[in-house]
């Protein structure tokens, strides 16, 4: 995630960094604090998971100076897409282009990789720990799917070194 043009590091916790990557991942949707409690908290007492809720929410803004991505309300939070850079909707974007075309998806395989949230376990929110591993095989999924395709195109059009371009 990028924010004026500078990649969002150093987290308050590891629950701070997979909130905001949720919300990044599921933009420009109110999101209730009730499912965001659910989702990092769900082991908790409902009381206890909403004012951990609140402590990251208001840890986040901070650390976003208040930034108009992440607007935040009493009942909801939502993720404006169109104040960020987000690879993984870069990637989508890329991905769901059409008509599909060899730069569209050649663009989102050269996209930086890596599994999504790579090192990030949340061992005490199964919800999350579930969505995130989803994700990271539908995602790698997307991709070697846009390989194969491209792998078939650059093959039918004798594009030989660019086929192997690609591969690498």
């Amino acid at each position: 995630i990028i924010l004026a043009e500078q990649p969002i590091t150093k987290f308050r916790s590891t629950k701070a960094q997979a909130l905001l990557a949720w919300l990044a991942a599921h933009p420009d949707v109110d999101h209730s604090r009730n499912q965001l409690a659910t989702l990092l908290w769900g082991n908790h007492p409902e009381s206890r998971a909403k004012t951990n809720l609140r402590i990251e929410l208001s840890g986040l803004k901070k650390r976003l100076n208040a930034h108009p991505a992440l607007a935040i309300s009493r009942s909801s939070v939502r993720f404006h897409s169109q104040h960020a850079v987000v690879d993984l909707l870069q990637f989508q974007a890329a991905l769901n282009t059409e008509p599909k075309t060899a730069v569209s998806l050649q663009n989102a395989v050269n996209m930086p990789q890596g599994s999504l949230l790579a090192g990030l376990q949340i061992e005490d929110a199964p919800d999350f720990e579930d969505w995130r591993l989803l994700t990271q095989e539908r995602l790698h999924q997307q991709q070697m799917t846009a390989l194969d395709w491209l792998t078939q195109h650059f093959t039918a059009h004798e594009q030989w070194q660019t086929l192997i371009e690609t591969a690498q």
